[in-house]
């Protein structure tokens, strides 16, 4: 005797992701620029929305190089970053920096690359099991 297979059909989800990611993208390529000039200057909170909901929520620094840093600009970084904590804690702290374009690699290159790209489910199982 045969199972009876019920529910959704095996592998639709993913072919009606993909094509519905497909014709997302064939709208963008269509009327994306002119659909973000319209939220820009029509509708600032949702075009705020929008762009904060695309950006990733946290950035995952590792191995970052502070090689040519005098001691006293090291210096100036911790007493920042103390300040800070002390005066306002819990609140994550804007670090303005440079990107390096020679040293970077494209995302999800590597593996347990971290960046943008990167797995973030690994990520966050790597932040659980680091030593606080």
């Amino acid at each position: 005797m045969r199972p009876v297979l019920t529910g959704r059909p095996l592998g639709i989800r993913n072919k009606v992701s993909k094509r519905f990611l497909e014709d997302v993208y064939q709208a963008w390529q269509k009327h994306g620029p002119e659909v973000l000039d319209y939220l820009g200057k029509r509708k600032p909170v949702e075009f705020a929305r929008l762009v904060a909901g695309v950006l990733p929520r946290e950035l995952i620094f590792e191995n970052v190089a502070l090689d040519g840093q005098s001691a006293e600009e090291l210096d100036a970084i911790i007493l920042t970053i103390q300040q800070h904590l002390l005066s306002k804690p819990g609140q994550p702290l804007l670090i303005e920096g440079e990107i390096n374009e020679s040293d970077r690699s494209p995302a999800g290159a590597t593996e347990g690359d971290t960046g943008t790209g990167g797995d973030a489910q690994a990520a966050t199982a790597r932040r659980r099991q680091a030593p606080r």
